[in-house]
């Protein structure tokens, strides 16, 4: 039998603001990794474009860059506000 003390105490457990933290991380990791890939397909979707004369490449291709690119501010203006949550829910 394990005595009472030893049985895993709630001070064991993963904190919120670490749990959250470990959370958010591998969710902007994988959002940021397919930004940036549709960032890059979206470069070569534009240099297609542009040495083959479609304009209309080029225009989706731009408006593809300039979605990604916002895209991109959003995760990081996400990463500052869940980093400030985490320093407020660590304290």
């Amino acid at each position: 039998m394990i005595p009472l003390a030893h049985a895993g105490a709630i001070s064991d457990a993963v904190s919120l603001s670490t749990a959250l933290n470990a959370a958010a991380n591998t969710v902007l990791g994988v959002a940021g990794t397919i930004a940036l890939i549709s960032l890059v397909i979206s470069g070569l979707l534009y240099i297609a474009g542009a040495f083959g004369g479609n304009n209309g490449a080029v225009r989706a291709a731009k408006k593809s860059m300039t979605m990604a690119v916002i895209g991109i501010v959003i995760l990081l203006a996400a990463v500052v506000v869940l980093r400030t949550i985490a320093s407020l829910l660590s304290t």
